[in-house]
C-alpha cells in the first residue's frame, strides 16, 4: 500500500469516528462516556492523514522535478560528448546530426519506467487492491450497523429443562430485604435492579408492586411457552455485552427487537438453578417506544 492510500484511509477512518460520535451512533458500540475520547481520536486521525497526504504529494512533486532536471543534464552531457567525438573522428560532423538521431536520443532518455510500465502501456507498478480497504469504511459511513439485538441473545441462549425448584428452599436463600423502592407508581427500575430484587429480595418488593422497565422483545427458541423481555449491558463495548432478561408467559405481543416501556411484576420464587436463574414476570401493560439513545444498560 502506498503512502497516498494510507493517508486517505487514515483520513476517512478519522471522519468515520467523528461522524458516528456526533450523530450518537457510537452508543451502539461503546459506552456514552467514550464520546470525548472518540471525538479527539477522530480529529487527530483526520489531521494526521491530511498532513501525511500533503507531505507525500510535496515529496513526489520534488522527486519528479529532480528527475526531469537530471534527465536534461544527462541529455546535454551526451550531446557535448558526441560533438567532441565528432571533432576527433568525423571532422566535425556528429553522427547525432543524422536524420532520426534526435528521436533516438529522446527514446534513450525518455524510456518507459520499468517500475511502472511493462513497455506496452500497462501500469504494473502499483496495485489497486489496497483501495478495496476503503469499502468497509464507506459502508460504516453510509450504513452504520445497529446495536446488538434479538439475534445475539438467541445465539447465546442455552435451553435447559426447568426443574421447577423447591420454592421453600429457594426462598430461604434470599438475602436481607432490599432498600425501599423509589417513590412513584409504577416504580421505575433498570432491568438489572428488577432482576436482583426478583431473585434475592426477601421482602418481595417487585412481586407486590408494579415495576416499570425498558427492554426489547425476544421470542423464546426454547419450548417454554413464552418470550423474554431483554436489555443488554456492557462494561466497555459491545464485545463484552451480556444479557439481562426476564421470562414472560404467553405469546410475544410484538415482533422481535421491538422496544417497549413495560409494567411488570415478578412471579414469586421463580429463577433457580434449573432454569439458569431466569426469573419470570407478569406483563401488566406495555407501550412501544423507539430505540433508546443508549441501547445498552451501563
Amino acid at each position: 500500500m502506498n503512502k497516498e492510500t494510507q493517508s486517505i484511509l487514515t483520513t476517512m477512518l478519522g471522519g468515520l469516528l467523528i461522524s458516528i460520535t456526533l450523530s450518537g451512533l457510537f452508543t451502539s458500540y461503546v459506552k456514552p462516556g467514550f464520546k470525548p475520547v472518540l471525538l479527539t481520536a477522530g480529529i487527530i486521525l483526520v489531521l494526521v492523514g491530511l498532513l501525511t497526504l500533503m507531505v507525500t504529494i510535496r515529496d513526489e512533486v520534488r522527486a519528479a522535478k529532480a528527475k526531469e532536471l537530471h534527465a536534461g543534464k544527462s541529455y546535454a552531457e551526451k550531446s557535448h560528448a558526441e560533438k567532441l567525438h565528432a571533432e576527433r573522428f568525423y571532422g566535425g560532423q556528429s553522427p547525432s546530426d543524422e536524420p532520426g538521431a534526435e528521436d533516438s536520443r529522446e527514446a534513450y532518455f525518455v524510456a518507459p519506467d520499468s517500475s511502472h510500465s511493462d513497455g506496452h502501456g500497462h501500469d504494473h507498478g502499483r496495485s489497486k487492491a489496497p483501495w478495496l480497504m476503503m469499502v468497509p469504511v464507506l459502508v460504516l459511513l453510509l450504513v452504520a450497523p445497529p446495536a446488538l439485538g434479538a439475534d445475539s441473545v438467541e445465539r447465546a441462549t442455552v435451553c435447559s429443562p426447568n426443574n421447577g425448584g423447591d420454592g421453600q428452599t429457594y426462598a430461604s436463600r434470599r438475602t436481607d430485604p432490599s432498600p425501599p423502592l423509589p417513590l412513584g407508581t409504577p416504580t421505575e427500575l433498570t432491568m438489572s435492579q428488577f432482576i436482583n430484587r426478583a431473585l434475592y429480595d426477601s421482602s418481595y418488593s417487585v412481586v407486590d408492586n408494579d415495576i416499570q422497565v425498558v427492554g426489547f422483545i425476544v421470542p423464546s427458541k426454547c419450548d417454554d411457552g413464552g418470550y423474554s423481555l431483554v436489555r443488554l449491558a456492557i462494561s466497555c463495548c459491545a464485545a463484552d455485552a451480556f444479557t439481562l432478561r426476564v421470562h414472560i408467559e404467553g405469546a410475544p405481543p410484538l415482533p422481535a427487537n421491538t422496544w417497549v416501556n413495560a409494567v411488570v411484576r415478578a412471579v414469586k420464587d421463580t429463577g433457580n438453578e434449573g432454569n439458569n436463574y431466569l426469573p419470570t414476570a407478569t406483563m401488566i401493560s406495555y407501550q412501544q417506544i423507539p430505540v433508546p439513545d443508549n441501547p445498552y444498560e451501563s
